[in-house]
């Protein structure tokens, strides 16, 4: 090859290789701008930001500087939205569902309402969704179903009605699934069964009935179920009394029937909490149900026995484990 040729096939190369860089630097701009857009586009739905929290949200500044958001460090994405107890009230934009990045949302504790609309299921990367305590309502959107990742859905302490989003079912990572105090009505998805990731359910004061799927009671890694205040009725899925992972059971006011399982069918090791009171079960209660508490001889727990009148206290340690009496 002569000199000549060497010196073209070089500078061809190089030129495609500046043509690559400054295509990718478009595209690295681009994004980056499309973030900055749903960020201001959020802040215009504020309507109330009493402690001018979102002040410096200007174009003048880099957006990965402003208050409550964080960037990944090389792509310069935005990863998080943090604006917890900030007093904000508004809607939530459906431009945040432009935020392809981004891992945690947690706006818990503020005034948002309106409702939140299926664009948050753009959120591919998204792992920990945070919204308890705000006025939001409408449905839970069907959306969320396609953002894979979530580990923690929290939305509890809201006005979300309908009827809870089998879809729900087919997030393979799902740890929490917090829905308590809202307007919810129907009855619990069989299909959340499914949910074998499923640490922490709390569907506590809807309007839910029928009854306790089986699958539900039987998930593995279950430690905690909330679902005191509702409907629920027939009898209580035996296999939730037969999980070494369960820690806390409260079933308080619902309409629950029938019996407790015999003391062969109680396996409790690791429980703490339990709270049947305010339910149409029968009086029998098995003698080894007790012995399945988290008590050893220098336990911190304390043992409480509640009645349809009053409760009766053992320790004063600061620790509760209780045990439903029924009178």
């Amino acid at each position: 090859m002569s000199v000549r040729r060497l010196y073209n096939a070089s500078l061809m190369g190089a030129l495609a290789l500046l043509v690559h860089l400054c295509m990718v630097d478009l595209a690295i701009c681009s994004s980056n701008f499309t973030d900055q857009l749903a960020l201001l586009s959020f802040k215009s739905s504020i309507k109330n930001d009493p402690n001018n929290v979102l002040s410096n949200w200007t174009k003048e500044t880099n957006f990965c500087g402003w208050a409550g958001v964080l960037c990944s460090r090389h792509r310069q994405r935005v990863t998080s939205l943090h604006l917890r107890n900030m007093g904000l009230g508004g809607n939530i934009s459906p431009h945040v569902g432009n935020l392809s990045f981004l891992q945690l949302l947690d706006l818990r504790n503020n005034s948002f309402f309106g409702h939140l609309t299926d664009e948050i299921g753009h959120l591919r990367h998204l792992k920990t969704l945070y919204l308890f305590h705000n006025m939001l309502e409408g449905n839970i959107p069907l959306g969320l179903h396609h953002c894979q990742r979530l580990e923690v859905i929290s939305l509890e302490g809201n006005k979300f009605s309908g009827r809870i989003p089998k879809e729900l079912n087919t997030l393979p990572s799902l740890r929490i699934l917090a829905l308590g105090q809202n307007e919810l009505v129907g009855t619990i998805p069989p299909s959340f069964g499914n949910i074998s990731s499923l640490e922490e359910f709390g569907l506590n004061a809807n309007h839910i009935y029928g009854n306790v799927p089986t699958g539900l009671a039987q998930l593995p890694n279950l430690k905690i179920i909330n679902l005191v205040f509702n409907y629920l009725t027939g009898p209580i899925p035996p296999t939730i009394f037969n999980k070494s992972s369960t820690a806390e059971i409260d079933l308080t006011s619902n309409a629950f029937s029938g019996n407790l399982p015999t003391n062969n069918g109680l396996f409790l090791p690791n429980l703490e909490v339990l709270l049947l009171d305010h339910n149409q079960l029968t009086r029998n209660i098995p003698s080894s149900l007790s012995n399945s508490f988290k008590l050893t001889a220098n336990s911190s727990c304390q043992l409480v026995y509640w009645t349809n009148t009053k409760t009766f206290r053992q320790s004063k340690t600061p620790r509760t484990c209780i045990y439903l009496k029924i009178n």
